[in-house]
């Protein structure tokens, strides 16, 4: 399917998601990027779409709402808490202690602690002791 070629501003394929969108991080991009892999699959299984290769515009249009509608489902159910990432191997939340992260509450991601903010944390918890 041409979805990506004939609505380069409403589809993109995982691949330009990761590579080449800047307005989101990794992490999401993949998220978003295998959602949209799963509604793709399921709509083909289910028949729901076509996968022919010479549709119309009008037809293609149909396909992309279709694959948008199915994609924001998943993702709808892949919401995961604060603290918590969306592990793409497992398909599922886990908290960012996990990977030895920690959770930054100002951007709403999992992130590495720097030197400067380990050494914060800890003159933090060493006053609060005193």
């Amino acid at each position: 399917m041409d979805l990506e070629k004939i609505f380069p501003t409403e589809y993109f394929s995982k691949y330009s998601l990761v590579t080449f969108n800047e307005n989101i991080g990794y992490n999401e991009a993949m998220k978003r990027g295998r959602a949209q892999d799963k509604a793709l699959l399921n709509l083909i299984a289910d028949n729901d779409i076509s996968t022919s290769l010479e549709m119309s515009i009008e037809e293609l249009e149909i396909v992309l709402r279709k694959v948008q509608e199915e994609t924001n489902e998943i993702l709808k159910g892949l919401q995961c808490l604060e603290g918590e990432q969306l592990d793409p191997n497992e398909n599922r939340c886990l908290p960012c202690t996990h990977y030895g992260l920690v959770w930054d509450a100002e951007h709403k991601v999992c992130k590495t602690m720097l030197k400067e903010e380990i050494l914060k944390d800890l003159l933090e918890k060493y006053n609060s002791l005193y």
